[in-house]
């Protein structure tokens, strides 16, 4: 239950050796109360005596919200008196430090002593609502110095602070005279405060981790909202609306395909590495623009075992994409049951194999064998097989026998024999080359390496490389889920499945940005030096910085779910039915065990619990 903070805090105090201060994030309000004009203010404490100063910080915003509500985070009222309060001229600041272009409003790099005025606000709400407002961190003692004064006969007052609400606070004014003046730092929507609201979703959308994000605010000395009441948020509200915004935006992503044939790329992801994974994902994309068609979240206990839940993703795909699209080719790994599936069931859908994994196991293949003795030489043909290997699915158009005839070339043309290799493809292709380490036909190292390249199972599918896309993007889109849903993190299914719809949206948003210029309008690259290349650099293009323009709509649509369900029953009730198709938790399919019966069964059979003249048990 929420409950009203009372804390009685002097701002006159008696000993002004030792201040305390609070600081509070909030919205100010006009000193006239004629004329209501909310904003967030940033404003730093003033100090008695500089010399001790022990902050405390709150976090809150502008309208008072209902006692009931669960958002308090302490109980008491806050008297604050400050005839004794100065403000620091800001003597102790360092005169060298100017403000960066990043954290100003525009580009003046102005010191903060500067009397200009950037920007005025007091008109400004008139155009914004509370989710597009500017929101500013205000120290306790800049509240105090608002409200020194009474508004309607400048006698001094005495200060309140009657509610704490998570970042919500609200404030008494009393003067000598009996005035009285109540303000609140953030707006409400019924008993909710949208500052409560409003930071739940930004954590939420954003990826951060809710723990680390409100110990942040804690040890900031910021007031916030517990754990508590972020997952309660979460789950009423947040996933609702990144599920209608994930909705919106994939309908408007198949109608702009209808009646079009589309080559899509298919791939899986697990939760966690190994064969012990709960959630496995399957995402199906666009191959010619990067666009992520759909995806779906598998649950272990809905399938024999973790290993198939990437049939199972892409069963699911295929069956609602079909209802909208005509799909002629698709292009996976070389996944055993997803062959079999594809070729039994959609005979009418060309499956290409993508030369990314192929190529990598091949690789893999090679490196291994040129650590055995003798067959050195054949970790620096490595990467020349794997090339090999993308020019040939790339240069064939998509003719398995030739692309076949041109792999099996390889062999020869280790040996410096470049002609002759057959009916289909008789001569390499290249020009004149740079001298370079042969290997002789019928050594050692050339028998390893045809043993790899004349495997049968290789040969058969390699018929079936893809030559009009690969899959790289989804790897670069895992990458992605990893960020808004790391592997260490447990999740259940709906948060695990909101969390990887937002990496779709962001992923769909970015996945085009052009190349970034200098200011010479020089194309810009960047070098990297990874591990897997053994040092060797690798280019890559710089883009112009992600945007995010979909976190708006994602908060727009909570709003909106706020404004349809105002109370937490009834947007739980409205959760539970759009949940009501999810699987159950895994722990809820065993046999649970009461807590009591579980501590004494384990104090029973652990091994520092016995007497230490007991034999362990054999």
């Amino acid at each position: 239950m929420c409950t009203e903070q009372n804390i009685y805090c002097h701002a006159s105090l008696t000993d002004p050796s030792v201040i305390t201060e609070r600081n509070v994030c909030c919205s100010a309000s006009q000193t006239d109360p004629s004329v209501i004009t909310e904003r967030n203010v940033c404003c730093s404490a003033s100090q008695t005596d500089p010399s001790v100063i022990t902050e405390r910080n709150v976090c809150c915003s502008a309208s008072q919200t209902d006692p009931s509500q669960d958002y308090c985070t302490s109980s008491q009222t806050s008297h604050v008196t400050s005839e004794y309060d100065d403000v620091d001229n800001m003597s102790d600041s360092d005169s060298d430090w100017r403000h960066s272009a990043e954290d100003s409003c525009d580009d003046d790099d102005d010191d903060v002593g500067h009397s200009s005025v950037e920007f005025e606000i007091t008109d400004c709400n008139r155009n914004c609502n509370s989710a597009t407002e500017r929101k500013y961190v205000v120290f306790e003692s800049c509240i105090r110095q608002l409200f020194l004064l009474c508004f309607l006969c400048l006698s001094p007052c005495r200060i309140f602070v009657r509610r704490l609400c998570g970042s919500f606070v609200s404030v008494e004014q009393q003067c000598s005279r009996g005035h009285v003046y109540h303000w609140d730092s953030q707006p409400c929507h019924g008993s909710l405060p949208y500052g409560n609201l409003l930071l739940s979703a930004t954590i939420f959308f954003s990826g951060v981790s809710p723990v680390r994000m409100l110990n942040c605010l804690r040890f900031t000395n910021i007031p916030m909202i517990s754990i508590r009441t972020y997952n309660r948020i979460q789950s009423n509200y947040l996933v609702m609306a990144v599920k209608k915004v994930w909705s919106n935006e994939q309908t408007k992503l198949l109608q702009s395909r209808s009646g079009t044939f589309c080559d899509v790329a298919g791939d899986g992801r697990c939760c966690s590495p190994g064969h012990t994974a709960k959630f496995g994902s399957y995402t199906v994309m666009d191959i010619n623009d990067s666009k992520i068609l759909d995806i779906k979240l598998v649950q272990v206990t809905e399938v024999n075992n973790s290993n198939a839940m990437e049939l199972e993703g892409l069963r699911r795909c295929l069956a609602f994409l079909l209802q909208f699209l005509n799909i002629s080719t698709i292009t996976t790994d070389r996944h055993s049951s997803v062959q079999k599936y594809l070729r039994e069931t959609f005979p009418h859908i060309t499956h290409y194999f993508d030369v990314w994994h192929i190529a990598k196991n091949i690789r893999k293949k090679i490196e291994e064998v040129s650590k055995r003795r003798d067959c050195t030489i054949l970790h620096d043909w490595a990467q020349a097989v794997s090339n090999h290997m993308y020019w040939c699915a790339a240069s064939s158009g998509g003719d398995g026998d030739l692309i076949l005839a041109k792999w099996s070339s390889i062999l020869r043309h280790i040996c410096n024999i470049h002609t002759g290799h057959g009916p289909l493809f008789d001569s390499c292709a290249h020009g004149l080359l740079e001298p370079r380490l042969w290997i002789t036909v019928g050594s050692k190292p050339y028998k390893e390496l045809e043993i790899i390249v004349k495997n049968k199972i290789l040969c058969r599918d390699i018929k079936k490389l893809a030559h009009n896309g690969q899959t790289s993007s989804l790897e670069s889109f895992h990458k992605i889920v990893t960020f808004f849903a790391p592997k260490t993190v447990h999740y259940f299914y709906s948060a695990m499945e909101a969390r990887i719809l937002i990496a779709v949206l962001h992923f769909n948003e970015n996945s085009q940005r052009p190349q970034a210029v200098t200011q010479n309008n020089q194309l810009q690259w960047s070098v990297s030096f990874p591990k897997a290349r053994k040092g060797q650099a690798v280019v890559k293009p710089v883009s112009v910085p992600a945007t995010f323009h979909y976190v708006d709509k994602l908060i727009n649509a909570t709003i909106e779910l706020r404004d349809a369900y105002p109370t937490y029953n009834m947007a739980k009730t409205n959760a539970e039915i759009l949940s009501a198709s999810h699987p159950p938790s895994v722990a809820s399919l065993c046999n649970q065990l009461d807590k009591e019966n579980a501590v004494q069964l384990h104090k029973m059979k652990s091994r520092f619990n016995k007497p230490l003249d007991t034999a362990p048990e054999s």
